[in-house]
């Protein structure tokens, strides 16, 4: 505690937001995909 925040908010937002995205395209492909097998 004490210590300067620096970019880790900027990191962690980013790392936020990148997990996110994938987690939605991810679902989208799922979703979307063919099931004839």
């Amino acid at each position: 505690m004490g210590t300067p925040m620096g970019d880790s908010a900027l990191r962690t937002t980013a790392w936020c937001t990148g997990t996110a995205l994938l987690g939605y395209l991810w679902a989208k492909h799922l979703f979307t995909r063919d099931r004839t097998r």
